[in-house]
């Protein structure tokens, strides 16, 4: 997947709920009007990670703020805090490709996929990285906005990771992925699949958007 092309809408604080941020693709009236709703939540999401943990001041997964915000939610997220931080810790000393393994890994690992539907209550929900921690249980997108902000936390560059919305060409359905560029390639941190991969040998993947906290992109066709 490129980078190059140019981002379709800027994400600020004011335009992130808007309300028609950028056109989405053609497709059913349905499905466009919930692609624009998705993209205006993740991007007030992502945002929310942003300028809540300040993610140069205050991390986001700053260790005695988490750990009290866990203690709230209960001892699934108590106990899922105390799992993430040490990785976190004994991550920052790995190379780059092993750090996005080793977040992948850890995601793919503890949580279960399961829909909003059967985890909430309502069809679509996005959960914060402690909610996720704390269900034990989550969607696509769950998986990737963690990932996201565990690696902010690791020290990647927001213009070197996107949560890609796409169609999945095999199932049939929407689905959501981390894409982190590293070295001149792009890879992919996928809940479907537990290894880390360059997008180049996923086929059955159509990108619709993708989004960081900076701007969203729309991929043609």
């Amino acid at each position: 997947m490129s980078r190059t092309s140019a981002p379709v809408h800027r994400v600020t604080p004011e335009t992130a709920s808007a309300s028609e941020p950028g056109s989405v693709p053609a497709c059913a009236p349905a499905l466009r009007s919930r692609l624009a709703l998705r993209l205006r939540q993740l991007a007030v999401l992502l945002l929310a990670a942003l300028l809540a943990g300040g993610f140069d001041a205050g991390l986001a997964w700053d260790t005695d703020r988490m750990s009290v915000a866990a203690q709230r939610l209960g001892p699934r997220a108590t106990a899922g805090v105390r799992a993430l931080q040490p990785l976190l810790v004994a991550a920052s000393e790995m190379e780059e490709g092993a750090r996005l393994a080793a977040i992948n890994q850890f995601f793919n690992r503890r949580i279960v996929f399961a829909e909003d539907e059967a985890v909430w209550g309502v069809a679509d929900y996005w959960a914060s990285p402690l909610e996720l921690l704390d269900k034990g249980r989550g969607d696509c997108e769950d998986f990737a906005i963690a990932k996201y902000i565990s690696l902010r936390e690791l020290g990647f560059s927001q213009s070197d990771m996107r949560i890609l919305v796409l169609n999945d060409l095999n199932l049939r359905i929407p689905h959501a992925i981390l894409i982190v560029y590293l070295n001149g390639r792009a890879f992919v941190l996928d809940n479907q699949i537990a290894q880390v991969v360059p997008t180049d040998v996923i086929r059955h993947y159509q990108p619709i958007f993708s989004i960081n906290e900076e701007a969203w992109w729309l991929h043609q066709r």
